[in-house]
């Protein structure tokens, strides 16, 4: 941690600074693993919305997995999916910008993370610029642009790689002492659905995988694998690596948010648990992770709020508010005219 946990007080945060954006990670963060939104986190981000300030919620989740959330908080700003892949208008639904994952990426990936990990099993989940969220796509060995060709209109934005698991002691992949387990394949509900419980292997500690890299997880050893191909990272379970292009995290997409609001990082709360959100906790001008959260998160947080299952959040927000230290934002609500694309980046390559 970046201070001491609990340590939000006019010495550690400044006397004078303030701040004008909440960015939130949704699962393990605003929603308890296997529970539902606390009636104090719902006030408290309405709260936010009474106090002119934007609430950007950040998950790995696509689209389609937000609508009901979004409903029910009822003041969500924008909804930054899939990662940082896609970012999306809560109230009409809109994608407003988009980064796809290039097919041939994806095979170049597949194909490095099929020889360090047979058996290996993919999903791509793709979203359709002004039509119908489509469900994941589930990849074959060699087919990638074949399977992605049969999406109209798609645009893949996150490639979810479910690895097989391997024994403690095993020594890389295929050899003797190996004995990988194929039965948790990857299903279509492992693209969006952490709220299965699986959120005990995600915080463990380490996962010995390999040689020379015993106690590190499947994301480490994936990331030095590809060397900047991609981005790799993983939220509740180690072994579901949730891969998108390079540069994308749920930072970069609250940074464009930020930016179209006329707000750096110092302006930014942002709240996760998970290593899909060590990026954005380490961007952001106060970081808050999650008691409970994965070891990676907490250490780059500025403070430890309590757990989404004692309404976490809205503690520290609330605790913000009483501060003075939360303000309106001068603008309104971010708009696709106020800087986000509608379009893909240049670039990018659409399914098929």
């Amino acid at each position: 941690m970046r201070t001491t946990p609990g340590g939000l007080d006019a010495g550690s945060i400044g006397e004078e600074r303030l701040f004008r954006l909440v960015a939130s990670d949704v699962d393990g963060t605003l929603v308890p693993y296997g529970g539902e939104l606390g009636r104090a986190t719902i006030e408290a981000v309405a709260e936010l919305g009474a106090l002119g300030v934007p609430v950007v919620l950040a998950t790995g989740r696509p689209p389609r997995w937000v609508g009901g959330l979004v409903a029910e908080l009822g003041c969500a700003d924008l909804v930054v999916c899939a990662n940082g892949a896609l970012i999306l208008d809560a109230g009409s639904g809109e994608i407003l910008d988009v980064t796809p994952l290039p097919p041939a990426v994806i095979r170049s990936a597949l194909r490095a993370l099929g020889e360090r990990w047979p058996g290996l099993e993919a999903l791509v989940d793709v979203a359709n610029v002004g039509g119908e969220d489509s469900p994941p796509v589930r990849l074959a060995a060699g087919q990638v642009e074949g399977e992605l060709a049969s999406v109209p209109n798609g645009y893949p934005i996150k490639l979810l790689v479910r690895l097989p698991r391997e024994r403690a002691g095993s020594h890389g992949s295929g050899t003797a002492g190996s004995a990988p387990d194929q039965s948790a394949a990857v299903q279509p509900g492992d693209a969006t659905d952490v709220r299965r419980g699986e959120a005990t292997d995600g915080r463990a500690a380490g996962v010995a995988v390999g040689t020379g890299n015993e106690g590190a997880e499947p994301r480490v050893l994936a990331r030095s694998l590809l060397d900047g191909l991609v981005e790799v990272t993983s939220s509740s379970d180690p072994y579901l690596l949730e891969i998108s292009a390079a540069g994308v995290t749920k930072a970069s997409a609250v940074a464009k948010v930020a930016a179209a609001h006329s707000l750096d990082a110092s302006a930014v709360v942002a709240f996760g648990d998970m290593p899909n959100d060590v990026p954005l906790l380490e961007w952001a001008g106060w970081g808050v992770a999650m008691t409970g959260g994965h070891p990676a998160a907490i250490t780059v947080a500025d403070e430890v709020a309590p757990p989404a299952e004692e309404d976490g959040v809205a503690v520290v927000v609330r605790r913000l508010a009483a501060q003075g230290r939360l303000r309106r934002v001068g603008a309104g609500r971010v708009q696709q005219r106020a800087g986000l694309a509608a379009e893909p980046q240049p670039g990018s390559e659409r399914a098929g």
